[in-house]
C-alpha cells in the first residue's frame, strides 16, 4: 500500500532551527513589547491594513514528557492570540506565530461555492504561504544572518516560498473564499430551518448529544478526552488512503510482530507507551503510513529513528519513507540547527 510522505513540518522546523533565535524575552512585557513594534512598523500597516489584531500571552501547552508548545488561535473576527511557552521565548518563535495569524487559510472556486457546492479547502498548516509569511516577516524583522536567510534555509531544505506579492493575492483570494463559505452555511441553515420535519429531527438528535441534566439546568455536550492513542487512531483513518488495523498489521509484522487487537489496543492508550515493543510497533506505524517524523519524536513521545529501530531495519516495509528520512538527515548535516525547540508551534 502506498501512502502519500509529507515531511513538510520537518523540513519547516528543521530550516528555521538553522537560524539563530533572534532576540530573546526576558518577560512577556518584553514579547508584548516586541509584538506591538512589530505591528505598528509602517510596512505591517501597510502591507497586512486588514490583519487582526494579535496580542500574546505566556502559556502553550506541555505534557508530562517535558515537551513544549506555542500556538496562535482566532479569539474574535478580527483578533488573534499568540499563545507562547516560556521555553520559547525568542523572536523566531514569536515571528512564527505571527505567520500563522497572517497566513491565508482557505483556498477554493469561489464560483462553485456560490453554487452551493463544496469546492473548498484549507491551507496546509506549514504549507507555501505561511512559509511566504514567516520569510517576509523575517526579512524586515532581521530574523538570521541577513535578511534572506530564513528563504535561503527553506530552499535549502526544498520547500518552495512564494514572494510576498502571491502571499498578499492569496490573502485576498482566502478572505473572499472564507465569506462565500460563510454565505453558502448561511443559506444551507435557512433552508433546513424551513424544513419542520428535519428541524424537529434536528432538535431530538441534539437532545441526545447531550448530558441529562436536573430540571431546568443548562445542558452540555459531551467533550471525548484527548488520549495518547487518538492521533494512531485519526492518522489510520483521515489519511489517504485508509487502512484497517487488519493491513496495518499486516504491514508492520514482517518488522515487529503485530496483530489487529495490538493496533486496537494502542488508538486506546491515554498516554504514549513505555515498553519497547509497543514504541517500535508505533514507529513502524509511522514509517509505513508515511507520516512525518518529526512527529514521532516532539508530539507523541516515542524515541525516533535509530533509537528505537534502526532506518535499515525499517527499509523492508517502507523504504520511500527511510529514504526521505535519510536524505533529510544529509540536509541537516549540511545545515545544522543552532538551537531546539522541543515541541509544536
Amino acid at each position: 500500500m502506498v501512502f502519500p510522505i509529507d515531511l513538510t513540518q520537518w523540513r519547516v522546523y528543521s530550516a528555521e532551527q538553522s537560524l539563530p533565535p533572534g532576540q530573546q524575552f526576558d518577560s512577556l512585557e518584553d514579547a508584548s513589547t516586541y509584538l506591538w513594534w512589530v505591528q505598528s512598523t509602517r510596512w505591517w500597516t501597510t502591507t497586512f491594513a486588514d490583519a487582526p489584531r494579535i496580542t500574546v500571552r505566556l502559556g502553550g501547552n506541555a505534557n508530562g514528557r517535558g515537551e513544549s508548545q506555542s500556538y496562535a488561535r482566532a479569539i474574535a473576527d478580527d483578533e488573534w492570540e499568540i499563545s507562547l511557552h516560556p521555553r520559547m521565548m525568542n523572536a523566531i518563535v514569536l515571528l512564527h506565530e505571527v505567520a500563522h495569524c497572517i497566513a491565508p487559510r482557505m483556498q477554493g472556486n469561489i464560483t462553485q461555492i456560490r453554487r452551493d457546492r463544496l469546492s473548498y479547502g484549507n491551507h496546509h498548516h506549514h504549507g507555501p504561504y505561511f512559509r511566504s509569511a514567516f520569510a517576509s516577516l523575517a526579512e524586515r524583522y532581521k530574523i538570521g544572518v541577513d535578511p534572506h536567510d530564513l528563504r535561503r534555509a527553506y530552499e535549502h531544505f526544498e520547500l518552495d516560498t512564494p514572494d510576498l506579492d502571491a502571499l498578499v493575492a492569496a490573502r485576498a483570494h482566502s478572505a473572499e473564499v472564507e465569506l462565500a463559505v460563510a454565505e453558502m452555511w448561511q443559506r444551507s441553515e435557512e433552508r433546513w430551518a424551513t424544513d419542520s420535519e428535519r428541524a424537529a429531527r434536528r432538535i431530538e438528535t441534539s437532545a441526545d448529544d447531550e448530558e441529562p441534566t436536573a430540571a431546568g439546568e443548562a445542558t452540555t455536550p459531551r467533550i471525548p478526552p484527548d488520549w495518547w492513542g487518538d492521533w494512531l487512531w485519526l492518522s489510520r483513518k483521515h489519511f489517504s488512503p485508509k487502512i484497517s488495523q487488519k493491513r496495518l498489521a499486516e504491514e508492520v509484522s514482517p518488522l515487529v510482530k503485530c496483530s489487529p487487537r495490538d493496533v486496537a489496543r494502542l488508538e486506546r492508550l491515554k498516554v504514549a507507551p513505555d515498553n519497547l515493543i509497543d514504541i517500535q510497533r508505533c514507529v513502524a506505524f509511522v514509517a509505513v503510513m508515511g507520516l512525518d517524523p518529526v512527529w514521532v519524536e516532539t508530539h507523541r513521545g516515542l524515541a525516533a529513528g535509530e533509537k528505537t529501530i534502526t532506518l535499515d531495519a525499517l527499509e523492508p516495509i517502507a523504504a520511500e519513507w527511510v529514504a526521505n528520512v535519510r536524505h533529510l538527515n544529509a540536509l541537516l548535516e549540511a545545515r545544522p540547527p543552532r538551537w531546539v525547540a522541543d515541541g509544536d508551534r
